[in-house]
């Protein structure tokens, strides 16, 4: 009789055994796709509640905008180009969270409830990039002027640039796992997934938010409201949801013993990076003070205090 032939391993793994293993991160390859076994209902329920939360950028007409750019007086365009630069950052970190999460993430990760949650999450991350997109597409005569403008201003860009070089180590390692360059059950595979994880809790959770804060406090001014509401949802979808599956995955992973040697190993790198982070988020706060944008009613001090606040949340967790 004819020998049947396989699905390779590396597409799903027929052999596996490990079904109900509460590990995130390199248990066996992923096989069957599995809610039987059930260790992290809490992930499941942030993938139910982000798929609750869905919308789509039709719901928003942002052609008013338009005239409220070309009409701005000198008054108003220090707010203008505080919400144009804000924008230009958003469109870019929203991109990386989409191009980057499973990029890597599909390197390490073997929890189907993760696996799910991350994937929602990337859909979600293409929605906001495309958000953004859509706003500079109807808001402006000469979007590409615009597209080129926001690729021009290096400060926005240096912002990542902690977070993007340590994503940039995990990712090369993660493609290392896969190949069996690497052994999956090596400190250094899974250093790659827990520093990873970091990484991605430190963009929304600290990154993110400070520039929703400007955008928030535009909205108040009634100025830009089209725009000012779709980004609001944007970040009721980070702070409910995305920030909040980076925490559990940090403090699930904080309970392991794997996790905890993994921090004492990396407390020193972890620590500067949150520096290092904040310290980029002054430079990007100082940058646009220094330019003339204007953050109505609130202004450039609050801001740095709203900075400090996101980062030592980030550091109690």
């Amino acid at each position: 009789m004819t020998e049947l032939a396989t699905i390779d391993s590396a597409i799903f793994n027929a052999e596996k055994g490990d079904y109900g293993d509460s590990r995130l991160f390199l248990g066996e390859p992923r096989g069957l796709l599995d809610t039987v076994n059930d260790p992290h209902p809490k992930l499941w329920g942030f993938w139910r509640s982000l798929r609750g939360l869905d919308w789509d950028t039709n719901e928003f007409d942002f052609n008013p905008c338009l005239l409220e750019f070309k009409t701005t007086d000198k008054e108003e365009m220090g707010v203008a180009q505080a919400m144009i630069q804000n924008l230009g950052w958003q469109w870019e970190g929203d991109t990386v969270a989409a191009n980057s999460i499973m990029a890597v993430g599909n390197h390490f990760v073997t929890s189907s409830a993760l696996k799910v949650v991350w994937d929602q999450i990337v859909a979600n991350e293409n929605l906001h990039a495309t958000t953004y997109s859509e706003i500079v597409r109807y808001s402006f005569d000469a979007p590409n002027d615009v597209l080129n403008q926001v690729l021009g201003i290096k400060e926005a860009m240096a912002r990542m640039d902690t977070i993007s070089r340590v994503m940039g180590e995990c990712y090369r390692v993660g493609l290392k796992v896969s190949l069996g360059m690497i052994d999956r059950e090596s400190e250094e595979a899974y250093r790659a997934a827990f520093m990873f994880t970091v990484c991605l809790f430190l963009l929304e959770r600290v990154h993110f938010m400070g520039s929703f804060a400007v955008t928030g406090a535009i909205a108040q001014t009634g100025y830009f409201m089209p725009i000012c509401q779709a980004v609001q949802r944007i970040a009721q979808d980070e702070a409910e949801i995305h920030v909040n599956v980076g925490k559990y995955v940090i403090q699930y992973e904080m309970s392991t013993p794997r996790g905890r040697a993994c921090w004492k190993e990396n407390r020193q790198l972890i620590d500067d990076m949150m520096l290092e982070v904040r310290a980029s988020e002054m430079r990007w706060r100082n940058f646009q003070r220094d330019s003339g944008s204007i953050v109505p009613g609130v202004g450039w001090d609050e801001i740095g205090s709203y900075i400090n606040f996101n980062c030592a949340d980030a550091m109690d967790v």
